[in-house]
């Protein structure tokens, strides 16, 4: 449509210029596109508008869009007696267009339904319904007074008829009108729904009555309130007011938020229901007892005692208009009404138990009624009575008349009310129907109508007109239907119309949907609502167009003008992705507002994407789409209870997500907990912003059409890499201004810039210096040299609330962006008033982040201390009004407030064990702080505008969780700022050596203190509002197309090893005779799996009809007896690997696919799909345990608070590993006896040492490679006896042999002897000459690493490597085999999650893990025991605590740092690493290897197995100085799984060097390069009771045995 009218415009113009008096195009039908808006459109070919609009009486203009002010006609002709009854003057249109398709000559019904917000007014305001008729009129049909003295927060419904026309479609619209030229038009919103019924599938209906005009309604008409016996006798009549109805529209009184809900009239004896001919119901109550007896009653006290409702006065409004409808005896009755609580002589009733002397009562108030009963009532005659001040007593009659009784009182005149003599609060008290004393009545209804006195001057003013009483008292009545047909009390006023409602069952053919409500992000989880795989998503574009076209004020320019998304080139794409590959591609399906843009997702990833929709090239809208495990099921459900939808029913699915937005992992424990904080948001904005450094210290990039962008700490970057654009908003500075400093221009720059952080602009005032900081944000030096912050704006206004702050906080309104509860006006929970609609969740906003069906939490309160409203908070405590949630960092005393709670230092806080108040999982998730530069302000030297920043930080020791409400401070008190939110400290190192604590521990779900430009994480809640959101909503899914196996199954072939340990030696214990029968059988799905999961960028198969095998290489040409393909499917088939007894050494055995299964020039033509490592020891594997802090060596703090687990002096974590025994691929382990390394009988251990070095790993990669050289590399002794010599000479090294053709009779054909020279000539591959052209420059990020491992898959046995080069910056170097950038595919080996589908360990064990990745960070300076403490301590599996100076401020060794070994005694004050050299007393700078025996530090045996390509190139890490012979490692290492952090480019490894005078240099968290090949040490991986891989730090989770006894072809 938008299309189309901008076309229609274009011709228009040319029309103009094409003539003056003629239109250009006659063909054209304007009518179609143009709308008169008070009138109808007619075509004029002889204009040059080619239209013109005829308007309807009282409006002119070329649209008819001005309205006649017929008041103010200066024409003495003119026969108007009251000009503004025909024509309100001042008209506000509210809703301008409402297209209603109807049947050609048929009649509908259109119902509005929803939320109406007016505020007091200067004049009465009407709402109405227009439509417009065939000859162009617009016609009423509907309309509702909203009077000047109430304020409306409550639901709304119109429903009226539209009569049969020709036309298919009416035009309507919604208008506000009054006398008075209000101000506050602007200020009425009514959020409604719209419904459109066929004729037939509605009927008319009685007008109902409102719950909200009434204190207590009892009518036994309506539907659901009529309480029976078994009998079908009524027992009792439910009252309809609840609480529900709390909302005060006088303001005056008091809330009903005290309102019972379970009010029942219950009658004495059961009666008869009776139905006239009208439909009116009436129940006949028989007195069976005395004549005193109570036919039928109330309780006396209708509402709780409460804030605000204090007996004994208990009441709400000061005049409630009382009616009663029934039949009456003749001969007396009695009605009591109300009760002043705690006070017997204190009722209100009339008594007529003597039909010749009535007397009515209020408190102390007597009232004398001069009539007798029989003067206004025959027996059973059907009347209503109604008593209040405000309209005396009257006697309704069926003809429309009623009766004034007459008489005096205790007080003068008659007074059916209390007026309050004496200025005590006292009120009407409570209201209640109790009837007695007379043999029967008949009820057709009693209700209370709310009223109250302008004040208490004699005379006692109603608020409410007489002619507003009088409507309701009509409405009551013809409600009951107590007159049957009579016409007299029929709605015959402008605004009467007729009641209808839709049949059970029928649904609206209204499809017109507010796609301003769409949400603006995705969860994607592999799976639809049903179940079903998908495999991806599609986005409407719809949502952009009417934000940009009516998406409400702040989307309008700064002339208060929409302009709508223009005609152009349309293109959607990839905004940024925080995984590459994550998402597969981005398409545009379709065109205009009705487009859809198709996302596509790699399942095999997690994370977060941004997907735009732009026009020539200029953003107009994006979503977030979020990729992970459901975050839906497992959430908390704790709330405070009272919570209500907009209409105010009550929440009753209640829930939070389980997780931050953002966020892929709840759990801040176990695998993938570093991915648990989420995403950070500035308040109000809808897109996200990556904090771009995860919980465990590592950084990563995000990609797309937003550039290449990475965390400001990243200390490598490469080409267009940059950081996150920060944006100043305004013009101050000479560039980087949003240009904006109105909420217009910068809400809609950040809609076309969202990666853009917008901050504002910041002042600096030192001590006795003057500034003009032209409004804007500054801070201000005291004279105690100390700084504050004065905020005075945010991120999208120079204006800190929408209007100027006011020291009465009541005057002040908020900023509302994320649809708070009362829309940014002050909201109060513990405030009677307000308290009503501060628990009304609104309509979900159109800039909130959270997916469809979830939003924003919201504050019930925005006003007050930051002490008083713990029960206003989401998060808050339930009955915790005025108190603080309070939380120790004592370790001697636990929290009573949260017992239960689990305090994890650094990484949050577990709430799941806290007795009714489970707030779930709480990560500390850190946050974008502002700062003047970056460092401090400290270093800030002169006053004036500065250049501030904002940057990411705190990820392991603080945070928080935003809300939807923007505080507005106190009355009388400080200007307090910015969103409310849960703010929370676990902090450990932020703590004096000698203080009482081990940190710094808080928790505050009262934060007021904040601001919108520093960000938050958010937790989203269920949308309270979900019945009122549109189908439309919800995600449509791409199905999965029919695959050969599931993704689910390739995953877990994937997981299955890829490598083999089996024994040859049938003399060896094993744990089954199973493990040395020789035969492993190698399935062959995990080669299909990681082909099309990992390695083709296509996603195929491998293709090819001829399935062989090869034996890449072997250390041992005796080891393998036959090797055989068992065909079957990809899920059966296997290669069978028969090994040769009492045989040992390594192999890599391949698969290849093809359609050659040839051999020439002695290899394998078709490539190789997969391999596998072949490891056949001597001995039996075994194992060590090394636990890094424990209570027993003084890591772990001894604590009496219980709350805390695990606080550790190393603010890491303890970290326990099962290590092997050896190196992955020895044959042997490295004996700890040989420690020492002078004696001579070492000698004997020479040969185990050279059965000890296993093989070479690159990291990341499966495939061994051969070292070429034993432990230690030299083995030359020639100053030994030349037995030793000729016996140890030839152990220094090895060569390894490659299949060359097919197995023959049996025999396996090998190829001549490769050694290391021959090694790095031909199997040594440099990246920029050997094998980058496997890529191209126009692949993806994804393509290209997917490509090169591909090549190192096809060619296991290769060294790939880069070339060394002059570069001195360490960060800038580039020394990694799968890329020729640093940082990519950081989780190769599978860092803080399960074992990676590339780990080169067996069956059950892994490559080990750091906990965190941290290797450059440390702590800021603090004055304390942790300043510029590493953040390396503690998380490390070889971290060693052992040094513990007392006093001087230092605790254990930090992994980022170089320390001595020395075999001195264990002490605490030696900064030593405890441990011993293995050498030969002949030759001792030949390092064997490395023994670690101290029971403080007994981590096992290492051999010196040296490094290839340590600092770029191939060449082994060796001492050459001494000859050919006897070259010697220098140096060794041994891998971990981690990459470093920083963005460095490096993996963290075990490091040995013995370049020292010392036994050796050792770092247990050294910065390798990620191409250097080196040892692996597997580590036992733990399991839980489902199988499930436990993380590397996950205390709570109990280890069970997998597999113990059984082998299968997995286990060894």
């Amino acid at each position: 449509m938008m299309i189309i009218i901008q076309s229609i415009l274009i011709v228009l113009s040319l029309v103009q210029i094409h003539a003056a008096d003629e239109c250009a195009a006659p063909d054209v039908a304007f009518c179609d596109f143009v709308q008169c808006e008070n009138g109808r459109c007619v075509e004029d070919k002889t204009s040059s508008e080619c239209f013109k609009c005829e308007c309807s009486a009282g409006y002119t203009g070329k649209l008819c869009e001005t309205s006649i002010d017929l008041a103010n006609l200066d024409n003495p002709g003119c026969n108007v007696p009251n000009p503004r009854k025909l024509m309100n003057a001042y008209v506000h249109v509210l809703d301008p267009q409402i297209v209603i398709q109807q049947n050609v000559n048929q009649k509908g019904l259109v119902m509005m339904e929803g939320k109406l917000t007016k505020p007091f007014t200067d004049d009465h305001v009407k709402l109405s319904v227009k439509y417009q008729d065939d000859q162009g009129n617009w016609i009423t049909g509907w309309c509702k007074t909203l009077y000047s003295y109430n304020q409306y927060n409550e639901n709304v419904r119109a429903a009226f008829e539209l009569p049969e026309s020709a036309l298919s479609s009416y035009n309507v619209k919604i208008e506000l009108s009054s006398d008075t030229d209000l101000t506050s038009f602007n200020s009425i919103v009514w959020d409604k729904t719209i419904s459109h019924y066929k004729f037939g599938d509605y009927t008319a209906a009685n007008c109902d009555l409102d719950e909200n005009e009434y204190t207590i309604l009892l009518t036994p008409k309506k539907e659901g309130t009529l309480i029976t016996d078994t009998n079908g006798l009524v027992t009792g009549v439910k009252d309809r007011v609840t609480s529900v109805h709390s909302w005060n529209r006088l303001n005056i009184g008091y809330s009903l938020d005290n309102k019972k809900d379970d009010i029942i009239f219950s009658l004495k004896n059961p009666a008869t229901l009776f139905i006239d001919s009208n439909g009116a119901k009436s129940i006949k109550m028989v007195n069976q007892g005395a004549i005193s007896d109570t036919l039928g009653s109330t309780p006396e006290f209708i509402y709780d005692v409460g804030p605000g409702h204090p007996i004994p006065y208990l009441y709400s409004y000061e005049d409630p208009v009382y009616i009663f409808a029934g039949k009456f005896s003749v001969n007396g009755f009695f009605i009591k009404f109300s009760q002043w609580p705690g006070e017997p002589n204190g009722p209100g009733y009339h008594n007529f138990k003597n039909p010749n002397s009535l007397q009515s009562r209020y408190f102390n108030l007597y009232n004398t009624i001069n009539e007798k009963l029989s003067d206004f009532i025959s027996d059973q005659e059907p009347v209503v009575f109604v008593s209040s001040m405000t309209t005396g007593f009257r006697v309704y009659k069926s003809d429309g008349t009623f009766i004034n009784l007459t008489g005096s009182s205790n007080y003068g005149s008659l007074f059916f009310g209390y007026s309050n003599l004496g200025s005590s609060r006292r009120g009407p008290g409570s209201e209640n129907l109790i009837i007695s004393n007379t043999p029967e009545m008949t009820l057709y209804g009693m209700g209370a109508l709310r009223n109250d006195f302008v004040n208490f001057v004699p005379g006692y003013p109603s608020i409410r007109s007489m002619e507003d009483i009088e409507k309701e008292i009509s409405k009551f009545i013809k409600y009951t239907g107590i007159f049957g047909s009579s016409a007299a009390y029929v709605d015959t006023s402008e605004c009467a119309s007729g009641c209808f409602a839709a049949n059970p069952g029928a649904l609206s053919d209204y499809d017109v949907v507010d796609w301003t409500k769409a949400p603006n992000s995705y969860i994607f989880t592999g799976k639809d609502k049903n179940g079903n795989d998908v495999d991806g998503l599609y986005i409407p574009v719809k949502k952009a167009y009417e934000m940009w076209s009516k998406g409400g004020e702040f989307m309008k320019d700064d002339n208060g003008n929409y302009t709508p998304i223009p005609l152009g080139t349309a293109k959607s794409g990839l905004y940024w992705e925080d995984e590459p590959g994550l998402i597969k591609s981005v398409a545009l399906q379709g065109t205009g507002e009705n487009a859809k843009i198709q996302v596509l997702v790699n399942k095999l990833k997690e994370g977060n994407a941004v997907v735009s929709y732009k026009v020539n090239d200029k953003v107009y809208w994006t979503w977030h789409v979020w990729i992970t495990d459901d975050p839906t099921i497992h959430g908390s459900t704790y709330h405070l209870g009272f919570e209500k939808d907009k209409n105010g029913l009550p929440v009753t699915d209640w829930k939070w997500m389980d997780r931050n937005l953002g966020a892929t992992s709840a759990n801040f424990l176990g695998n993938d907990w570093h991915k648990s904080q989420g995403l950070q948001y500035q308040w109000g904005r809808k897109d996200p912003f990556p904090a771009l450094t995860r919980k465990d210290g590592t950084m990563y990039e995000i990609s797309g059409e937003a550039g290449h962008i990475r965390n400001l700490g990243a200390v490598y970057s490469k080409g267009s890499t940059s950081v996150l654009p920060v944006k100043y908003r305004g013009n101050l500075y000479p560039q980087d201004n949003t240009g904006f400093d109105t909420p217009n221009g910068n809400i809609r720059y950040s809609v076309q810039n969202p990666i853009h952080m917008i901050i504002p602009p910041l002042y600096i005032k030192k001590y006795n210096e003057t500034v003009n900081n032209n409004g804007e944000d500054m801070f201000v030096q005291n004279s105690g040299k100390t700084w504050y912050l004065q905020r005075y704006t945010t991120w999208f206004s120079k204006q800190k609330y929408r209007n100027e702050f006011n020291t009465d906080a009541f005057k002040n309104v908020a900023w509302d962006l994320w649809g708070d509860t009362r829309g940014g006006k002050i909201s109060d929970l513990n405030n009677i008033a307000l308290a009503e609609e501060s628990k009304r969740y609104a309509m979900k906003s159109p800039y909130d982040p959270c997916p469809c069906n979830w939003r924003i939490p919201s504050y019930y309160d925005n006003i007050g201390s930051h002490t008083n409203d713990n029960n206003a908070s989401p998060w808050g405590r339930i009955g915790g009004a005025n108190d603080v949630d309070t939380f120790t960092s004592d370790p001697a005393t636990s929290s009573t407030r949260f017992p239960g709670i689990k305090i994890y230092p650094g990484l949050g806080y577990d709430f799941t064990g806290v007795p009714g108040r489970n707030l779930g999982l709480i990560p500390i998730n850190g946050n974008y702080e502002y700062y003047p530069n970056y460092v401090t302000i400290n270093t800030v030297t002169t006053s004036g505008l500065v250049t501030p920043k904002i940057l990411y930080q705190d990820g392991s020791s603080d945070g928080g969780l935003s809300s939807s409400t923007f505080s507005v401070g106190a009355s009388g008190g400080a200007p307090w700022y910015g969103p409310r939110g849960l703010a929370y400290i676990s902090d450990p190192g932020n703590v004096k050596e000698t203080a009482n604590n081990f940190g710094w521990y808080t928790i505050n779900s009262l934060s007021h203190d904040g601001n919108t430009h520093e960000t938050a994480g958010i937790r989203c809640i269920k949308d309270p509002n979900n019945a009122y959101m549109a189908a439309d909503f919800e995600t449509e899914f791409i199905k999965t197309p029919n695959e050969e196996y599931p993704l689910a199954t390739l995953r877990n072939w994937a997981k299955d090893p890829n490598s083999y340990v089996e024994y040859t030696n049938s003399a060896v214990t094993t744990a089954s005779p199973a493990d040395k029968d020789r035969v492993i059988d190698i399935p062959l799905r995990k080669a299909y799996a990681m082909y099309k999961l990992h390695l083709s960028t296509t996603e195929e198969y491998p293709q090819g009809n001829i399935k062989s095998s090869s034996v890449v290489w072997t250390t041992n040409i005796g080891l393998i007896q036959n090797m055989e393909i068992i065909d079957g499917t990809k899920e059966t088939a296997k290669l069978r690997i028969t090994l040769n007894e009492n045989q040992f050494g390594n192999a890599v055995v391949a698969f290849h696919i093809g359609n050659s299964g040839q051999w020439a020039n002695g290899k394998m033509e078709d490539p190789i799909i997969w391999s596998w490592h072949i490891w056949a020891p001597e001995t039996v594997v075994g194992s060590l345990d090394y636990e890094t802090e424990t209570a027993a060596n003084g890591g772990i703090v001894n604590v009496a608070n219980s709350a805390f687990v695990n606080p550790v002096k190393s603010i890491g974590v303890p970290l326990k590993t099962t290590f092997m025994d050896r190196d992955l691929g020895a044959l042997m382990v490295f004996p700890k006896e040989a420690a020492g390394g002078s004696a001579s009988y070492l000698y004997s251990y020479v040969p185990q040492f050279s059965k000890s070095g296993g093989l070479h790993f690159q990291w990341g990669r499966k495939d061994p490679l051969p070292v070429f050289f034993n432990a230690g590399g030299n083995y030359y002794f020639r100053t030994a006896v030349s037995s030793q010599e000729s016996m140890y000479k030839n152990l220094n090294r090895y060569t390894i042999r490659m299949q060359n053709g097919p197995i023959s009779n049996g025999v396996i054909p090998y190829s001549e002897a490769i050694d290391n020279t021959n090694y790095m000539v031909n199997y040594s591959k440099e990246f920029s000459t050997d094998y980058s052209s496997v890529v191209s420059s126009t692949d993806s990020k994804k393509d290209k690493i997917k490509k090169v491992l591909m090549y190192s898959v096809n060619n296991p046995l290769y060294f790939l490597h880069q070339n060394p080069s002059t570069e001195t910056n360490q960060f800038k170097k580039v020394r990694d085999w799968v890329s020729d950038e640093n940082g990519q595919f950081t989780d190769r080996w599978g860092h803080a999650t399960e074992k990676s589908p590339f780990d080169p360990c067996p069956e059950g064990w892994r490559i080990p893990d750091t906990f965190s990745a941290s290797m450059h960070g440390t702590e800021p300076k603090l004055g304390n025991f942790y300043s510029y403490w590493p953040f390396s301590h503690g998380n490390n599996p070889w971290y060693y605590n052992g040094y513990q100076a007392s006093g001087t401020g230092q605790y254990g060794l930090s992994p980022s740092s170089v320390y001595h070994v020395r075999r001195d005694a264990y002490s605490p004050a030696n900064k030593l690493y405890p441990g011993s050299r293995s050498a030969i007393s002949n030759y001792p700078a030949t390092r064997f290897g490395f023994v670690f025996n101290d029971d403080r530090y007994k981590i096992g045996s290492y051999p010196n197995n040296g490094i290839r390509g340590f600092d770029g190139g191939k060449d082994l890490t060796m001492v050459t100085t001494d000859g050919p012979d006897r070259l010697r490692f220098h140096m060794s290492g041994v891998w971990t799984a981690s990459p470093t952090d920083a963005y460095s480019g490096t993996a963290i490894g075990l490091h040995f060097n013995i370049e020292s005078s010392a036994e050796f240099n050792m770092q247990t968290g050294y910065p390798y390069y990620p191409q250097a090949a080196m040892s692996c040490r597997c580590a036992k991986i733990k399991y839980d009771g489902n199988g499930n891989e436990i993380g590397r730090y996950e205390p709570t989770a109990i280890e069970v045995p997998k597999n113990a006894t059984t082998k299968t072809v997995n286990v060894f």
